[in-house]
């Protein structure tokens, strides 16, 4: 036996009876129920959210739209902070399966929340009260907004409808470069399972982080150009330079500073290396 339902928008929980009969008459009856919920709640890395009107659609233009029931959201590559600012916790962008929707050029018809969390660590002692969520379309960033709680350690912002979506998200604070250099270079997490990324707090550089053994031997190393807002540089996975799982343990790493100045600075630190 085959049915069709017709559409159903307003949220609430639907009940439908089915009566069945055979060829001499007799009868029997059973009955199943279903909810719609009021949204729909897309749960992306680091608790991230993204809260959806359960009738939303994704608009593709052209007169095509899909529901919105698998939003993705992925945390993505960093790129360069805004200008005199730096980027705190993750940056995710929105997917429809492997589609990305703002190479897409999609829009979401109905309004809906991205909260985006953070750690005291994200923060490494920058202003809450500063803390925005900023946007990044045509290789550039633009301030949105976005409301905090310093509660939960969460900033919400009104993604309004079928205004166009973003290539990435991200928190942001105003950065500023610390007195002494050493209290701008650290990774996180600390001790570190998974990903870690070492955060570099200078300016117009060019930066290199080793990680080493305590007998000295070198495990891995990655170089990048700090601009105006400092460089994160991430460690995914746990390897080292051969491709090999690095093991739990305690490691030193050295970040090496080269100023366009012609000024030179190393700064040393340890880390914890905890195998999943």
């Amino acid at each position: 036996m085959a049915g069709t339902i017709r559409e159903l928008t307003q949220a609430g929980t639907y009940t439908i009876y089915v009566w069945v009969y055979d060829v001499w008459g007799n009868g029997t009856s059973c009955f199943f129920s279903f909810i719609i919920p009021e949204q729909i709640v897309v749960i992306g890395p680091n608790g991230n959210t993204l809260e959806l009107p359960y009738d939303t659609e994704i608009d593709f233009g052209k007169g095509t739209s899909v529901g919105s029931g698998s939003v993705q959201m992925k945390e993505v590559f960093t790129p360069p902070s805004y200008s005199g600012y730096r980027i705190v916790g993750k940056t995710v962008s929105f997917y429809y399966g492997t589609v990305s929707l703002y190479e897409k050029e999609a829009k979401f018809t109905k309004g809906v929340k991205l909260t985006l969390c953070y750690t005291e660590e994200d923060l490494a002692g920058g202003d809450e009260s500063k803390l925005y969520i900023y946007g990044r379309a045509g290789g550039s960033w633009s301030k949105l907004g976005g409301t905090v709680d310093k509660n939960t350690n969460k900033i919400s912002y009104d993604i309004m409808a079928n205004t166009p979506i973003c290539e990435m998200y991200a928190i942001m604070t105003e950065y500023s470069v610390p007195k002494n250099v050493s209290e701008g270079i650290y990774v996180k997490p600390n001790p570190a399972k998974g990903n870690a990324t070492f955060v570099v707090g200078v300016q117009d550089a060019d930066v290199k982080v080793e990680v080493y053994t305590l007998t000295g031997d070198l495990v891995w190393e990655k170089s990048g150009h700090a601009a105006s807002g400092g460089i994160e540089i991430p460690w995914i996975p746990y390897t080292n330079n051969a491709g090999r799982e690095v093991g739990t343990g305690l490691y030193i790493y050295k970040v090496t500073i080269e100023y366009d100045s012609g000024k030179k600075e190393e700064v040393i630190k340890k880390m914890v290396v905890i195998k999943q």
